[in-house]
C-alpha cells in the first residue's frame, strides 16, 4: 500500500514536472524546482531532482549542461552562497588569533571567552551540518541547534584524539585541532552547494 502511494506520488511530480516544461515553459531544473514548489510547498528539490532525473531515463526528458559555469574559485570568491565557508574562515582565524596572540590579562579574559565559546560549541557542529544539509533543507532554528548538539558530541571525540597522540588538552591544541576540523569540512560542503548550483542552471529539453 505504502509502496503504491509512493508510485502514485512520484507519477503526480513527473506529470507536474512535464507541465511545467511544455505549458509553462520552464528551460532549466531550477525554473522547474521553483515552478513546482509554488503549486506544493513541500516538495523538496532532492525530490523534484530525482523525479527529473527518472524522466531522463525514461527519456522523456534531455539534460544539457548549463552554456556558462563558474569555477569552484569564482564561486568561493563572487557568490553569496559561499557566505558559511568565509564564516566559517573568519571564526576560525579569530579562534586563532585569540589562543596564540591575546595578551593573557583580565582586560582580554572575557572576549577570550566569548570567542572560544562560540567557536568550541558551534563552529564544528556548524562546518558538519553545512556539509549534511547543503541546501538549506532544514530550518535556520534546527541548524543552530544541532551545530551546538554536534559541537557537543565532538568535543569529546577531539579530546580522546588528543589524549591519544600525547598532544594535551590545553586551549592552544584544541583550537587549532577544531580548526583544522572545521575548515576542511566547510570547503567540502561548499563544494557541494557548487555542483547543486551548477545543477540547477542545467537545461531540460522533451
Amino acid at each position: 500500500m505504502v509502496q503504491r502511494r509512493e508510485i502514485d506520488h512520484h507519477s503526480q511530480t513527473s506529470d507536474m514536472i512535464l507541465d511545467a516544461i511544455r505549458s509553462h515553459h520552464c528551460k532549466t531544473v531550477q525554473e522547474v524546482v521553483d515552478r513546482l514548489q509554488k503549486i506544493d510547498k513541500s516538495l523538496s528539490f532532492e525530490v523534484i531532482n530525482e523525479a527529473i532525473q527518472i524522466l531522463e531515463e525514461e527519456k522523456k526528458i534531455s539534460l544539457l549542461e548549463a552554456r556558462a559555469q563558474n569555477s569552484f574559485g569564482n564561486y568561493l570568491v563572487k557568490t553569496y552562497g559561499a557566505f558559511s565557508f568565509w564564516f566559517t574562515v573568519a571564526t576560525v582565524t579569530l579562534a586563532l588569533v585569540g589562543a596564540y596572540f591575546f595578551p593573557q590579562v583580565e582586560q582580554w579574559y572575557l572576549i577570550r571567552i566569548i570567542v572560544g565559546g562560540i567557536f568550541i560549541l558551534f563552529m564544528p557542529g556548524y562546518a558538519l551540518i553545512e556539509l549534511l544539509f547543503p541546501m538549506r533543507e532544514i530550518q535556520f532554528l534546527e541548524r543552530i541547534i544541532l551545530s551546538i548538539c554536534i559541537s557537543l558530541g565532538m568535543m569529546p571525540l577531539v579530546g580522546l584524539i588528543l589524549f591519544s597522540i600525547s598532544a594535551g588538552i590545553t586551549v592552544y591544541s584544541v583550537t587549532l585541532s577544531i580548526s583544522l576540523l572545521a575548515v576542511p569540512i566547510s570547503l567540502v560542503a561548499q563544494y557541494r552547494k557548487f555542483l547543486h548550483t551548477n545543477r540547477t542552471y542545467q537545461e531540460i529539453v522533451v
